[in-house]
């Protein structure tokens, strides 16, 4: 991996968000278009760049490399779970507060920004794993996650159908085309593709239009935001990394690269859309959201050097 491409790419995306933070602040993408532009990025564009990166020559050594991922991203996101319920505790934080601090540590920004920076720091044929990591996310986001933030429903239980999302259902037509070896014509697949080359920029001016309605000063005001923000962007991902190369000697640099990479991104930007759902705090979860995806400027290029 070339270091001086890896820094262009990355700095590409930042610029990106910043530009959204600008069309943000002039209200040429509006409130009403970050919602429609989710929506897009969500249920079409994100689940085209899954099931476009999928459509790959099956082999074994792939086979047994994503089952590797699937079950190391089972693992790694209960770890994330854990050392989220130690940490709270550590720093104390306040019973109102636990749940969005513990869901902020446990999913990072995967389907924003994860996709687009394993794209450009690993290639096109990354994505076919990061889709593979990226299912456990999809289930538990949803389920647990709720369950941690929700103060509003009474006796919450996991609903099934919130197993079933976009990104599941484009997670398992990929990994069924990519296991039946499913032919798909050359136009099929470069229309999929294309579709799915727009969740980077889109994204990440999507991101920076986000960052720029959230109130600077009252940004900064909280220093447990920014014990889980380090925890979130430093401290997962390099236990992740040692974990992985040193105690089980991993060396396939997919296999090592893409859970490190993808647990290195700031908190998830759905964080204060299901607080806002469900009663938990918003305004802590924009917060979290805010200062993670600044400490990731720094983060993600210091990470990416452990695979140069």
């Amino acid at each position: 991996m070339d270091l001086g491409a890896v820094y262009s790419q990355i700095a590409i995306l930042f610029l990106l968000i910043i530009g959204g933070y600008a069309l943000g602040k002039l209200e040429i993408i509006t409130k009403e278009m970050v919602q429609n532009l989710t929506t897009f990025i969500l249920k079409i564009s994100t689940p085209a760049l899954i099931v476009g990166g999928m459509m790959i020559p099956r082999t074994p050594e792939k086979l047994e490399s994503s089952r590797i991922m699937l079950i190391s991203s089972f693992i790694i996101y209960a770890g994330a779970f854990i050392l989220g319920k130690i940490v709270i505790k550590v720093i104390k934080v306040n019973s109102s507060d636990k749940g969005v601090f513990r869901f902020g540590m446990m999913f990072p920004n995967v389907g924003f920004m994860g996709f687009p920076v394993i794209q450009a720091l690993f290639g096109q044929d990354a994505i076919f794993y990061a889709a593979i990591f990226n299912i456990p996310f999809n289930i538990l986001v949803y389920t647990v996650g709720v369950a941690l933030v929700n103060t509003k429903v009474e006796n919450y239980k996991i609903n099934m159908k919130t197993f079933i999302n976009p990104g599941v259902i484009a997670s398992v037509i990929g990994f069924l085309i990519f296991v039946l070896s499913i032919p798909i014509t050359p136009v099929i697949k470069d229309t999929v593709v294309l579709i799915g080359s727009t969740t980077t920029p889109i994204s990440m001016l999507v991101i920076g239009s986000m960052l720029s309605v959230l109130p600077i000063s009252t940004m900064f005001n909280n220093w447990r935001i920014y014990v889980v923000s380090i925890v979130r962007v430093f401290v997962i991902p390099l236990l992740v990394y040692y974990i992985l190369k040193v105690i089980l000697n991993v060396d396939n640099i997919m296999v090592l690269g893409i859970p490190v990479m993808l647990m290195a991104m700031p908190v998830a930007t759905n964080a204060a859309l299901i607080a806002q759902e469900y009663g938990g705090k918003p305004e802590i979860a924009s917060q979290c959201i805010f200062i993670s995806t600044l400490m990731s400027i720094v983060s993600i290029p210091l990470l990416s050097l452990l695979f140069i």
